[in-house]
């Protein structure tokens, strides 16, 4: 019998099972992997809803896109792009370190296990959300490079070539 006093194992997990992860090194890893999984699902979370702030600046025709434009929004797409581009820059070197972490760990436990199999999922399914990121930020860049160009083309055609 346990007392109400008692706190209940690591949510959960029976002794037995502490005892397994703390005696299987690859299962630990596995526990510091999601970790980490979740920091990166966070992060292209965060990078997808600046993508979305210079998307509309884009496409509302600020951020350099129109010949009169405002000079802060061209500021603050040009921050958005620097902060998205280090962001992505991040993303992609902690993708790979969570992909070398798995496979490492998924040697050592087995390439059939359940936690391994689950943790190869997992890093599909952010690579798939980092690519539809990185995608989405090319797309935009190129419109906004557009933008830009077709507004240097009308002042040239109004002002003339001098």
């Amino acid at each position: 019998a346990t007392s109400s006093s008692q706190q209940p194992a690591e949510l959960g997990r029976s002794t037995t099972q502490q005892q397994h992860t703390l005696q299987n090194p690859a299962l630990a890893e596995l526990r510091t992997f999601r970790s980490a999984a979740s920091e990166i699902s966070r992060d292209v979370s965060t990078t997808s809803s600046l993508l979305a702030e210079l998307s509309r600046l884009v496409k509302t025709g600020a951020g350099g896109t129109r010949m009169f434009a405002d000079e802060s929004a061209n500021e603050r797409a040009d921050a958005l792009v620097l902060r998205i581009k280090q962001n992505i820059e991040g993303l992609h070197h902690r993708l790979e370190e969570a992909s070398y972490t798995l496979e490492r760990s998924k040697r050592r436990l087995g390439k059939n296990s359940q936690a391994g199999m689950e943790a190869s999922n997992l890093v599909g399914q952010l690579k798939e959300e980092f690519v539809k990121t990185t995608s989405g930020f090319k797309a935009v860049l190129e419109e906004r490079s557009d933008g830009m160009k077709d507004t240097n083309d009308r002042k040239r055609r109004v002002i003339g070539d001098g």
